[in-house]
């Protein structure tokens, strides 16, 4: 009788572990691949550098070992079932091709991963004309909706999809290298962690979904946890400043439509409320460690996620609407029909093997610490675009879209020489520095902790390839450049400030730009501009080089459109 009990057990333990193996190995193949150069993104099609980076990758550079483990994972897949018979794994390999009816619920599977991939399609088919490469990349766009198209017929096409995703949003690294990757990765994640289910099920013949649901549960609470647990180790809750929180996302742009004193009301709400608002980040963080405690704690999870993110953007105008997105599919697919009532994910030792894996996730996922210690000092950098006529133009982070958000979430202090104390919307990992300006009240105390604490890392090699991004992707503008019609089809956006859009049309054509770096203070009675100074100014005409002559004399690839 215990033998029979816990057989079922063991085969889901190792159906679950050949999957963590594969995902792990397919992660780091589908993201490898999609880390092209900067020349493949010179051509009007990338798709083909993938493959040619494939055969490259496998020749040169895929270690023997990561071969050998790979092929372990199968064989281990296959004994595990206990069915090594000499036809029945041909058969098993060829049902990875097998349709969606090849599990229980496999309708609602489809749906739910097409739901997820079809956000990730939307934001990487649709995403506005890349100004600094002056490329559509129409057949890109285009093949990413095919290959949506075909894992809604076949769930094997889950991993040609994630590779191509990431294909496409590599180019938004190019050439800041500070892209935000944190909002966009669980969705590439998804389809490859079902893709290593369904090979490792095919292999063993597993018909239900639990492992997968299973899997997934953990996977996105490991983000959470590793935030969670981030925070209690630097004792983020002994640092109760969360309103400055507020008035730094202002300082940046976020409600720029309100007046300052507005928000100082808001923020003053928020302090009231700090002690409780810290502590339900704390348990819905935490909390993610036991999600698959009972039944009910999953959903339940589920929507405290939801209200947390809503929250945060409240705060800060950072939407994670993608998030949110897939924990309703997840809810829908977890409640309709009662699908939730029929998983059986939620026995004692499955709850401990949950903990275990999103405890220990390091060894499998790299999870997000988003932890920070809050402060009342905020830089941030503004573009004027000067333009032939005399004429100045605001150029905000929505004109530099699909960078906006590097724009949004750097202070690029890379083009400062002076020291500096804070990150973006005025938060430092430093507790010392945190509590220092927690004591200052004006300017001269500001300066004063700059000369002391603060740190200088202007970098002139970093600066010029800013300075190279901003001048080309404005020439581009200023000859016209087609695509413009994207930008009413993309997708929401990940981040809001304001304004969202450069009142410049293209006409007459921008010549030079200025580098504002705004010092904004919070003195305990007002939000204050307290230092304003040009950092440096971007010669138009004259820094911009074609980006196509450039990197394809490098790279031995003949320009084209």
């Amino acid at each position: 009788m215990v033998e029979r009990e816990t057989r079922p057990l063991v085969r889901f333990t190792g159906l679950v572990v050949a999957s963590i193996g594969a995902f792990a190995l397919l992660e780091r193949l589908s993201v490898g691949l999609g880390r092209l150069p900067p020349a493949a993104y010179e051509r009007s099609f990338v798709a083909p550098e993938v493959l040619e980076r494939a055969g490259r990758l496998l020749l040169d550079r895929v270690p023997i070992g990561m071969l050998a483990l790979l092929g372990a994972v199968v064989v281990l897949a296959l004994i595990a079932d206990g069915r090594l018979a000499r036809w029945a794994g041909l058969r098993r390999i060829s049902s990875i091709a097998s349709g969606w009816n090849a599990v229980e619920d496999g309708a609602a599977l489809r749906w739910f991963v097409g739901g997820v991939t079809g956000i990730a399609t939307w934001v990487l088919a649709a995403y506005p004309y890349n100004a600094y490469f002056d490329r559509l990349h129409l057949g890109d766009r285009l093949l990413l909706v095919l290959l949506w198209a075909a894992l809604l017929w076949r769930p094997l096409f889950v991993i040609p999809f994630a590779i191509v995703a990431s294909a496409i949003a590599h180019q938004f690294q190019i050439p800041l290298e500070s892209y935000s990757w944190t909002e966009m990765e669980l969705l590439v994640r998804i389809p490859i962690l079902f893709g290593a289910y369904w090979v490792v099920r095919s292999l063993m013949r597993e018909h239900r979904p639990d492992a997968f649901v299973f899997l997934l549960s953990c996977l996105i609470a490991v983000d959470w946890w590793s935030s969670g647990w981030g925070k209690i180790r630097v004792g983020w809750i002994m640092h109760p400043h969360i309103d400055y929180l507020l008035l730094g996302a202002h300082a940046n742009g976020w409600l720029g439509f309100l007046d300052a004193g507005v928000v100082e009301r808001v923020a003053d709400v928020v302090a009231a409320l700090r002690v409780p608002l810290m502590l339900f980040t704390l348990a819905v963080e935490c909390g993610a460690l036991i999600l698959l405690w009972r039944r009910w704690s999953l959903p339940a999870f589920l929507m405290l996620t939801i209200t947390f993110h809503l929250g945060a953007f409240a705060l800060t105008g950072i939407f994670f609407w993608k998030w949110i997105g897939v924990d309703l599919a997840f809810l829908v697919f977890l409640l309709r029909g009662r699908r939730i009532t029929r998983l059986w994910i939620f026995s004692p030792a499955q709850f401990a093997l949950s903990v275990l894996l999103i405890a220990a996730s390091g060894i499998w996922v790299a999870g997000r610490n988003l932890t920070w210690f809050d402060t009342p000092l905020t830089y941030v950098i503004r573009l004027v675009g000067v333009d032939a006529r005399g004429g100045t133009h605001a150029l905000p982070a929505g004109f530099f879209r699909p960078y906006s958000e590097t724009f949004v979430l750097e202070t690029f202090s890379y083009l400062s020489p002076h020291p500096q104390l804070t990150g973006p919307m005025g938060v430092t990992q430093r507790r010392e520095v945190a509590n220092a300006l927690l004591a200052a009240r004006d300017s001269a105390d500001v300066a004063a902790l700059e000369s002391t604490l603060g740190t200088s890392r202007y970098d002139p090699e970093r600066s010029a390839r800013f300075d190279r991004f901003v001048a080309r992707t404005i020439q581009t503008w200023n000859r016209g450049a087609p695509g413009g019609a994207l930008a009413h089809v993309s997708a929401p956006r990940h981040l809001w400030t304001f304004p969202l859009e450069a009142e410049w049309r293209g006409s007459p054509a921008i010549v030079s730009v200025d580098v504002i770096e705004i010092t904004n203070f919070y003195d305990g009675a007002a939000l204050r501009e307290i230092r304003r100074r040009r950092l440096r100014t971007i010669d138009v005409g004259r820094t911009a080089e074609s980006p196509r002559s450039e990197v394809s004399a490098a790279s031995g690839h003949r320009p084209s459109r």
